[in-house]
């Protein structure tokens, strides 16, 4: 039980790990929209936003629903 509670857990740090990277490579290309103007630039920085917002978020609203894992008793 222990063990499959560790293995869950250390999941959990992978995607907030992959979550908060993403974020801040949403920070960096924030920064780029902002010091080009560009329109084209603009536009493909803002469609990754986009596409990287839903996924953190999507990995946001995942970790929560991650169930306890069940115990058996005297099997």
């Amino acid at each position: 039980y222990s063990s499959r509670r560790e293995e869950v857990e250390n999941k959990i740090l992978d995607w907030a790990n992959l979550a908060n990277t993403v974020r801040s490579e949403n920070n960096s290309l924030q920064g780029m929209l902002e010091r080009k103007h560009g329109n084209s630039k603009q536009n493909q920085a803002q469609k990754t936003i986009n596409r990287q917002n839903a996924f953190s978020q999507s990995i946001g609203a995942n970790s929560a629903k991650i169930p306890e894992p069940k115990r058996y008793s005297g099997r």
